[in-house]
């Protein structure tokens, strides 16, 4: 059985340009170092290895220079890209596939069409959504430019809609990227917390109602992308705000911090679903999994289960989903 039988989707949500894909090659590139003697293992499949490669590359290029200016703005291209990654154990041949789709939130709120339709059919079988967002136009002058570059509201309806359409049991990680400058401090780490409530108060508000709160846990997970390249300022152009970036030392080396972890909470919240599911595809799946390879669910488990260290990760609406206590089922 090869890793296409089963698939597990991730909905990454976001403007386009906001640094999705940027976010997955740093995602690659941290958990090659933070797996250790665990015997997991992710293989980049069809045209992700490429692409992710290209993303990672320019990563390493801007930690190397000293100063970065970037104009972020969402470009209003309905895209879709997919991402596929296959997890199994080191030297074996992957199990399953892990497949991150990053939707433009510009597309999502379009209405009818076929690829609309396909678009919502997979989305009513993902149990986890990543929100991408862009932590220097979060936080800059209380949020001046949160509006224009990050569309909360535009991403209010989106999950809201996501949420309507059925009863089933999600995850939402708010992944502020870019987050360097604002983990340096307990202060900074405190404000960028504040501010998303703040800059996302209509979503979270809705997902904290009680008759939707019991199906959604929600946790903030900050990534520093580059782990060197530390905002600084912006400044208003004809072609939209520049963002200025410093990189704390020359030739810097790309050493992103935390980029892991919204894997680790999507493994452990799909993995849940999947063994808790009574019945189905998602049942079958795991009962497949334990029965051909338990040395992989054991795996699982231990990369999923390793404790955040960074004080910027919390939990702001709880699920058992996210907790492992029945891992003998």
């Amino acid at each position: 059985m090869t890793s296409e039988k089963y698939t597990i989707p991730i909905t990454m949500l976001g403007p386009t340009g906001v640094g999705k894909t940027s976010v997955l090659a740093a995602m690659y590139r941290k958990f090659a170092h933070t797996t250790g003697t665990t015997d997991l293992d992710l293989t980049p499949q069809g045209t992700t290895p490429d692409r992710i490669r290209k993303a990672g590359d320019q990563l390493a290029r801007l930690s190397r220079q000293v100063i970065i200016t970037e104009r972020v703005r969402p470009t209003g291209v309905n895209d879709i890209q997919q991402f596929d990654f296959g997890v199994g154990r080191k030297n074996k041949t992957p199990r399953f596939t892990l497949r991150f789709t990053d939707y433009s939130g510009e597309l999502l709120l379009e209405t009818g069409g076929a690829l609309l339709q396909r678009v919502s059919d997979q989305l009513d079988v993902s149990p986890v959504i990543i929100l991408a967002i862009d932590a220097p136009a979060l936080m800059y002058a209380d949020g001046a430019y949160h509006e224009e570059l990050n569309l909360p509201e535009q991403m209010y309806e989106i999950v809201k809609q996501i949420m309507q359409r059925d009863d089933r049991h999600r995850l939402l990680l708010l992944v502020p990227l870019k987050s360097e400058r604002y983990l340096e401090t307990p202060e900074g780490t405190r404000a960028l917390i504040d501010r998303i409530h703040d800059g996302y108060k209509s979503l979270l508000a809705h997902l904290s109602h009680p008759e939707v709160q019991p199906r959604v846990g929600i946790v903030v997970v900050p990534v520093q992308t580059t782990g060197t390249i530390r905002f600084s300022s912006v400044q208003d152009t004809p072609e939209g705000p520049a963002f200025r970036y410093v990189s704390r030392a020359l030739n810097a080396p790309f050493n992103p911090v935390d980029a892991e972890q919204p894997l680790r909470f999507g493994l452990r919240f799909a993995i849940n679903v999947y063994r808790r599911e009574r019945r189905g595809p998602f049942r079958k799946m795991f009962d497949w999994l334990k029965r051909t390879d338990p040395a992989l669910v054991k795996a699982l488990d231990a990369f999923s289960s390793v404790p955040p260290a960074s004080p910027g990760i919390q939990v702001l609406q709880s699920h058992p989903h996210l907790t492992n206590d029945d891992r003998s089922r």
